[in-house]
């Protein structure tokens, strides 16, 4: 949330700040279970270079907008911070850093919050394979929460981002502007799993679909 603030306060956006920071007061208590939730998922001593790539990253601070999409979705139906609800909104950010640890291997990315990225320090094997790690430890949180459409649509989110990566690598080094593929690829990097976090949280708090 921090993050949030100071990029809205740079841009004197100062309501905006405001209402996040009486955001990040009211969630105080959740986002401290969440960061720890997170923090949990490679806290054990590590096994293998997969794990030790997927914790570089997570030990890095950040926003963490995807789970609290859950979190707030769930919140609207009146179901707080269970376990439940906080493995679903880990799940969120697990499938995002799964992402970044790809992606700074195609992108041959260095820094990744003000870090060397995990390529860098483990080798971009075992960068792809934390990436591996995090998928499938989020697909397994997914799969205890028993809601199947969560995860056949988690699935379905992850095979767009797929989709989309390989489409912006298909036009990597062409000025070829093309509004309709622009669209497609942020749909499908992006917006999908926001869609998904809060989808997930208004499922599991019965929320009706026109709410």
């Amino acid at each position: 949330m921090d993050p949030l603030v100071q990029v809205s306060e740079e841009h004197e956006l100062d309501p905006l700040a405001a209402r996040l920071l009486a955001l990040k007061d009211w969630l105080a208590d959740d986002l401290v279970t969440l960061e720890q939730a997170v923090n949990e998922v490679c806290a054990a001593p590590s096994t293998d270079l997969a794990q030790d790539a997927a914790g570089h990253l997570l030990a890095l601070p950040g926003k963490r907008i995807r789970p609290l999409c859950v979190i707030l979705a769930a919140k609207l139906g009146g179901r707080d911070l269970d376990e439940t609800v906080r493995d679903l909104a880990v799940s969120c950010e697990l499938v995002h850093a799964a992402t970044l640890l790809h992606d700074d291997v195609i992108d041959m990315g260095a820094e990744r919050r003000g870090e060397p990225t995990a390529r860098l320090i483990y080798g971009n094997s075992a960068s792809i394979l934390g990436g591996d790690y995090l998928l499938i430890e989020a697909l397994r949180r997914v799969a205890a929460a028993e809601h199947p459409r969560l995860l056949n649509d988690l699935l379905a989110v992850i095979d767009r981002m797929v989709h989309a990566e390989a489409l912006q690598l298909e036009r990597r080094g062409r000025f070829d502007p093309d509004r309709a593929v622009y669209l497609e690829v942020i749909e499908g990097k992006t917006a999908s799993l926001f869609r998904w976090g809060l989808e997930a949280g208004a499922t599991i708090a019965a929320l009706e679909p026109d709410v």
